[in-house]
């Protein structure tokens, strides 16, 4: 992977990260407005596909780049889908308020961004950092 894959792999993250949140709040807002015409599995369908797409691509890049942490990052993910399924069956249960669907997704999300995805991009920022600079182009 080339510093130009790399930044790209990085900004493919980011806005991941950001697809995410407009998902959560449009699966809330199905819920809120009580659809009951498809809209509902529809968003969650969206949410969970763009989940697992942006959780594929991080661990293919982690594996291109032998992150020294992947294990532990791949254990993160699944607990990471494992509190996002929770919520969803919250909902199912009714012990998860509709009005808190984002905010609980998006709360779990932003744990797992700080302090998993985050440790990554770093990583990959200090790959091409060190070969921008053996390169004699710096940053």
């Amino acid at each position: 992977m080339d510093r130009q894959a790399t930044i790209e792999a990085i900004e493919r993250i980011d806005r991941d990260h950001r697809t995410l949140s407009r998902l959560f709040d449009k699966l809330q807002d199905a819920l809120v407005a009580g659809r009951d015409d498809g809209t509902i599995e529809t968003a969650r369908q969206a949410m969970l596909g763009h989940l697992d797409a942006h959780i594929a691509f991080e661990e293919e890049l982690m594996a291109a780049r032998d992150y020294p942490l992947t294990f532990t990052h791949k254990e993160q993910h699944q607990a990471f889908r494992d509190q996002v399924a929770s919520i969803l069956a919250g909902i199912e249960t009714r012990t998860v308020s509709v009005n808190n669907v984002a905010k609980l997704l998006k709360k779990t999300h932003a744990f797992h961004t700080k302090y998993s995805d985050e440790t990554l991009c770093l990583y990959m920022r200090d790959k091409y950092a060190f070969h921008a600079v053996a390169d004699g182009l710096g940053i």
